[in-house]
């Protein structure tokens, strides 16, 4: 996301990031060229916040948001804070 007049502008780039989604846990991992492998960046997020049986069913991707499908019928939306940590913006009581 980019500042752009007053209004923020989401763009794709190129970077060394990359969101990784399972049934368990959304991750921001990093590639380092030098190791050759993916490190985990930040602290994640993981649907056994909204209950311990919760499991990831359905995720979608674009440039600001994660949008994910939280089996019992749950939509939760996060946005990737400066501080590489996932912020939810959305989530059902």
């Amino acid at each position: 996301m980019k500042s752009a007049g007053g209004r923020n502008v989401s763009s794709y780039e190129d970077s060394s990031l990359v969101v990784q989604v399972t049934p368990k846990e959304v991750r921001l991992l990093e590639y380092d060229p030098t190791l050759g492998q993916f490190t985990q960046k930040g602290p994640g997020w993981s649907p056994t916040v909204l209950g311990a049986d919760r499991t990831i069913v359905a995720a979608d991707i674009n440039a600001s948001q994660v949008v994910l499908a939280v089996s019992g019928a749950k939509l939760v939306l996060l946005t990737l804070g400066e501080n590489a940590a996932f912020q939810v913006m959305h989530s059902p009581r």
